[in-house]
């Protein structure tokens, strides 16, 4: 009795440890409910959706304006005096809402729109290729600032939201969707499990240390993998269940070569120019412009580096325990979209008249 009295009391002092000192880390995680699936490009955001996107040391409403974009609402009608850029790029600049335009405004730049067309997720350099190519025309853009790899990578993966989870699938194999969907099932028959995950915080540490230690990386189709499916399911979807997202599939990356990556891109920058505008492939960090720049240059496409150090990033303007810009990080980000696009040339003079008032308040 002494024995079990004791183990109890340990449990309870490492309960109120992991409650004091790892509360954010093991937080509970939520994908916002913004996905759908596309043909052509895997996913996208559903227009006009909000949602709530809740991580470590995190918590951000999302809101998708009516064209699927995350930021604020504009008009398809482009004005004439209006010089209109979009960005494609991840989740870098998921959390953007709008402040590259909002720098321009307060700089006194009334006749530059910028219109953030990002979509988070790894490896989907072809799908925004796509995107680009038979989708975000029609916004009339003048510059599209497009951030690449070179060479591009096409990731066998699709969302859907359903329930209360996001189920992210590979789209080329057969019922995969439909197995993510049996998976929410089999998550909201357990009562017990996700009562006891939501309750004490000494389950949400053990199933981390499994899930994301072992489980997670165990590859698709081994033994090891059929072996935690078989008889630990109960371990297996709690993960799903401590981050809102079910992940079936093998999610399968194809690599393009680099010659046939800069054939895509010179074929994407003709098929810009002949609609009146111009294709720019960016970076945020310095470590990132030479070898990046000498591709571009090589196919006579236009490149912009951020010129951001990748260590003052990791120390400064990054979440903690997270690979994302911060509040000052993004912002920063922000500030040198705008001065890199002011000091390239390619933005006419005639759309960077400031007003007076704006131009005095920035001396």
């Amino acid at each position: 009795m002494l024995f079990i009295s004791g183990i109890l009391v340990l449990l309870a002092c490492f309960e109120i440890y992991l409650r004091c000192f790892r509360y954010e880390k093991l937080r509970k995680r939520s994908y916002p409910k913004i996905y759908r699936p596309h043909a052509l490009w895997g996913y996208e955001y559903i227009p006009g959706s909000s949602s709530e996107l809740v991580a470590p040391f995190r918590r951000v409403p999302v809101k998708i304006n009516s064209h699927g974009f995350p930021g604020p609402e504009f008009s398809i009608a482009k004005d004439q005096d209006m010089f209109r850029i979009l960005v494609v790029g991840y989740s870098m600049l998921f959390e953007e809402n709008g402040r590259i335009q909002a720098v321009f405004r307060d700089k006194g730049f009334q006749n530059v729109e910028v219109i953030n067309c990002s979509l988070d997720g790894a490896s989907l350099n072809w799908y925004q290729y796509q995107r680009i190519k038979n989708d975000l025309l029609q916004f009339t853009p003048d510059l599209v600032l497009f951030e690449t790899e070179i060479p591009f990578e096409r990731k066998d993966c699709s969302r859907i939201c359903y329930e209360d989870f996001v189920i992210s699938y590979s789209h080329e194999t057969a019922d995969t969707m439909a197995l993510g969907m049996e998976y929410v099932k089999k998550i909201k028959r357990r009562k017990l499990e996700t009562f006891l995950f939501d309750t004490f915080y000494i389950v949400r540490e053990a199933n981390r240390f499994l899930v994301q230690k072992y489980i997670r990386y165990a590859k698709p189709g081994s033994s090891l993998k059929k072996i935690i499916e078989r008889y630990f399911l109960n371990i297996y979807i709690l993960g799903f269940y401590s981050r809102n997202m079910v992940t079936v599939g093998e999610h399968r990356v194809q690599k393009y070569t680099i010659d046939e990556t800069l054939e895509y891109l010179t074929a994407l920058a003709s098929l810009l120019h002949l609609k009146g505008a111009a294709l720019v492939v960016f970076d945020y960090f310095s470590g990132q412009r030479e070898r990046k720049r000498s591709l571009c240059e090589k196919c006579g496409i236009r490149y912009l580096n951020l010129g951001i150090s990748g260590h003052h990033f990791a120390t400064a303007l990054k979440l903690k325990d997270d690979s994302h810009p911060s509040e000052i990080g993004m912002q920063r980000i922000a500030v040198s979209f705008f001065e890199e696009l002011i000091s390239s040339g390619w933005i006419p003079k005639k759309h960077l008249t400031r007003s007076f008032h704006q131009a005095l308040s920035s001396v």
